[in-house]
């Protein structure tokens, strides 16, 4: 029998690889389209981010998440959110469609009018693929969706960039995300061999929706208030600003999304499974936080070090002003995969209630931070998120107290020794660079390695119990069929 630990790992490789492998593939892309495109363009593209994403929140109205919490979901309840997840895509485009030429109207763009209207076409075709997703997720199989994904996002990628060089301009990055829709959904249709039957339950639907509706409730809250920040800047300050601040963004989330979208895709299906051991629930989950930690501390500091030749050697000079808020949003994601695991804890437990409620919360804490350092400009927005980010992981995290009695004080005490041994290797890292002139790349590559073997001596040094945990991992990696912590499911 296959353990839980040689599945997670399993899950874990994959869905890293995966979200690594598209981040980075999409961050050459952004690249190159960067250096045809204008900061303008991009920023109407940004104008639409917070419209597109309710729009996609609302597809699966919080069914994949009851799905895979559900131990007994059968094929009528599969079924059933097919067919609703279609029915809903259709609302959805059509109300963005509609909608376009109020929106082109707010931000006073005439051009998104088409854009609008393109970008709902994405929206339909992504109805589509939901559920093969899914399964997928809920089999913790995420070797099909890398593949899948990969090829979806090259090949549209590709076609953007060729249809920049042509002289399309905005209309290449609307093109883009239609055709990524396209194929990957025709992709996960391949890759998964489940197939609808002329089955739907309301009767099925209303139970599911018991558990989705609050964390569909939560979704949609979280979703609005991400893109809240470009929304507000596309409005008051110009499509430029936008464009530089989601420039910067987009940078921040390759890195940070990676670890927090891999730990919240394969941990929630994971942790499901032995949701009725709470000893060992509390085990499995303090080993994620520190792993977690861990690697992704490192990665963010290092980053913050290496900003400026990063952003002018791929970018070049024109995006320069995107580098202080990139490494603003470096500091606030700091925190942002803890937050997702103790947020997971939750959703294990089948408290989606305290799940929406934590989420109204931590939104009034940020509309009350925009509303007090918007009049100091983007930098004094950024600011706003650092402090927001901070007291988000505080409320996050207080619940996880309550549920295996692993309390903040202790995930801070547990987290502390890799912040400060993080910092010190991006201190050195900085140093080192500002020390240095001429080659960008050189000083980039010196100033990576000087942060990232530090931080590995160092923690060798400090006899880190998390690196006997890497070493457990790549040894699971290697020796799938060993187990070497003891735990079967």
């Amino acid at each position: 029998m296959t353990t839980l630990r040689s599945r997670t790992i399993s899950g874990l490789l994959w869905s890293f690889t995966e979200r690594m492998g598209l981040n980075v593939l999409k961050l050459g892309i952004s690249i190159l389209l960067a250096r045809l495109l204008s900061p303008a363009e991009f920023g109407l593209i940004g104008m639409l981010a917070i419209f597109v994403a309710v729009a996609q929140s609302l597809l699966d109205s919080g069914f994949s998440n009851a799905l895979i919490q559900k131990q007994d979901a059968d094929r009528v309840d599969e079924c059933s959110v097919f067919f609703f997840n279609i029915g809903i895509g259709l609302v959805m485009a059509a109300a963005l469609y509609l909608g376009a030429p109020a929106i082109a109207r707010f931000y006073e763009q005439p051009q998104l009018v088409g854009l609008a209207r393109l970008f709902s076409l994405g929206i339909l075709i992504d109805s589509f693929g939901l559920i093969h997703a899914t399964v997928l997720t809920k089999r913790i199989e995420f070797k099909a969706q890398m593949r899948v994904g990969l090829f979806a996002t090259a090949a549209s990628g590709a076609l953007a960039i060729a249809l920049a060089l042509g002289g399309l301009g905005v209309w290449s990055l609307g093109i883009q995300l239609v055709a990524e829709a396209t194929l990957r959904t025709i992709g996960l249709w391949i890759a998964c061999s489940w197939r609808p039957a002329w089955i739907f339950s309301v009767k099925s639907l209303r139970q599911l929706f018991g558990f989705g509706s609050r964390l569909l409730a939560a979704g949609l809250l979280n979703t609005f208030f991400q893109n809240l920040h470009q929304a507000f800047i596309g409005k008051v300050f110009t499509a430029t600003d936008l464009g530089y601040y989601s420039r910067a963004r987009s940078m921040e989330l390759a890195a940070a999304g990676a670890t927090s979208h891999t730990l919240s895709r394969v941990m929630f299906p994971a942790l499901s499974t032995i949701q009725e051991d709470p000893v060992r629930l509390g085990q499995v989950y303090r080993k994620a936080i520190t792993l977690s930690a861990f690697l992704h501390l490192p990665m963010m500091t290092i980053l913050i070090a290496v900003a400026r030749p990063l952003f002018l050697l791929l970018l070049s000079e024109r995006w320069a002003p995107s580098i202080p808020y990139f490494q603003l949003l470096c500091v606030a994601g700091l925190l942002y995969p803890l937050q997702v695991l103790n947020l997971n804890l939750l959703k294990v437990a089948g408290r989606s209630d305290l799940f929406l409620g934590l989420e109204v919360i931590k939104k009034l804490v940020m509309v009350a931070s925009i509303a007090i350092t918007y009049r100091w400009g983007i930098v004094g927005l950024l600011y706003g998120q650092i402090v927001t980010s901070v007291i988000v992981y505080v409320l996050n995290s207080a619940y996880s107290q309550r549920m295996i009695g692993y309390a903040t004080v202790t995930q801070i005490r547990d987290i502390l020794p890799f912040l400060a041994v993080s910092a010190t290797a991006g201190g050195l890292s900085y140093l080192v660079g500002q020390a240095m002139d001429g080659h960008l790349f050189l000083r980039l590559l010196v100033q990576t390695a000087v942060g990232a073997i530090s931080y590995v001596a160092i923690a060798c040094a400090l006899r880190f119990s998390a690196l006997d945990e890497v070493r457990s991992v790549l040894d699971g990696l290697l020796r799938p069929g060993v187990a070497t912590d003891g735990v079967q499911p």
